[in-house]
């Protein structure tokens, strides 16, 4: 199964390059602001559509449900976190499914919750952070992303 970042030279450069910054500049507003601009999220949704579309029927296919299936997964979770993960993780989450296609879009989330919650752990017992506060996640979709790229088994391909 093809997965949206498949594309081929240069448009391929282009897509990875437009996913790196989408999730650097979230990553650092989020971390500076906690918050995730929705003008980020909309030009990074639209970025990862157009490639899709650049790649044909099949890429924008897998596009959309990588989209979806993040999208609702995380609205979930943020439904029955009540708000601890925010909107704009979730809207975040909709930008990298449609980057990434459902299997890289769903392991990157995986990767993201265990090092975001291996570094809450770790900060719970140097007892820098209390039970009640939340951490910026938008650093960890990042590093989440990352892992699927380093770790063949996590893509899905």
């Amino acid at each position: 199964m093809s997965t949206p970042l498949e594309l081929p030279w240069p448009w391929g450069v282009g897509q990875l390059a437009a996913l790196v910054g989408v999730l650097a500049v979230a990553s650092v507003t989020d971390l500076r602001q906690r918050r995730i601009p929705n003008l980020l999220t909309l030009i990074g949704a639209l970025l990862a559509f157009t490639f899709a579309f650049m790649g044909g029927k099949s890429f924008l296919w897998t596009s959309l449900k990588g989209s979806l299936l993040v999208f609702f997964l995380l609205l979930a979770l943020h439904l029955l976190s009540r708000g601890q993960l925010g909107m704009g993780d979730v809207k975040l989450g909709w930008v990298l499914g449609a980057f990434l296609g459902p299997e890289a879009g769903l392991a990157a989330v995986l990767w993201a919750f265990f090092l975001g919650g291996l570094t809450a752990l770790l900060l719970l017992l140097m007892k820098k952070i209390s039970r009640k506060d939340s951490l910026p996640f938008a650093p960890f979709f990042a590093l989440g992303t990352l892992m699927v790229f380093l770790d063949p088994f996590s893509s899905g391909a």
